[in-house]
């Protein structure tokens, strides 16, 4: 990893959002091929609240790294939030493909799911976070929620 991407991520870190941007920017100059400077830029245009550029980052990271199931997480995130939930439960599906075991993209699917009016398989995938991650107090609050809807 470059100078460059290890400076934005500590930026990132410190919640430096603009200089995280600038120093993943720079990582592309030198080169646009670079899956993980995308891939951290679009965190800290995400947590910035720029969606659409997070999205598009996120696109330019899985064309050169189709394999990056965080980068399809994140992307669905992404989708959530500005309502496009088939998208977004593409996104999900698609990083459960590449990393059964993620906890995190069962539960973004199941609230995608719950936004769509399926609390059914809101509820199945709430349950396979919580089968996977059996402490998280989050996921637990999500099922009961779910069983509460489908009584």
């Amino acid at each position: 990893m470059g100078n460059r991407i290890e400076e934005g991520i500590s930026f990132l870190r410190s919640q430096h959002y603009d200089k995280a941007i600038k120093a993943f920017t720079d990582a592309l100059k030198e080169n646009p091929r670079d899956a993980s400077a995308y891939y951290h830029r679009a965190n800290a245009y995400y947590y910035q609240g720029d969606y659409d550029r997070a999205i598009d980052d996120y696109t330019e990271t899985l064309a050169i790294d189709p394999s990056n199931a965080l980068a399809y997480n994140n992307r669905g995130n992404g989708w959530s939030i500005k309502g496009d939930y088939d998208r977004a439960i593409d996104d999900f599906t698609k990083a459960l493909e590449i990393e059964p075991r993620h906890a995190w993209a069962y539960s973004n699917r199941g609230k995608a799911w719950s936004s769509k009016g399926d609390f059914k398989k809101a509820l199945t995938d709430g349950r396979k976070a919580l089968e996977l991650s059996p402490k998280n107090t989050t996921y637990q609050k999500f099922v009961e929620s779910m069983e509460a809807k489908l009584k």
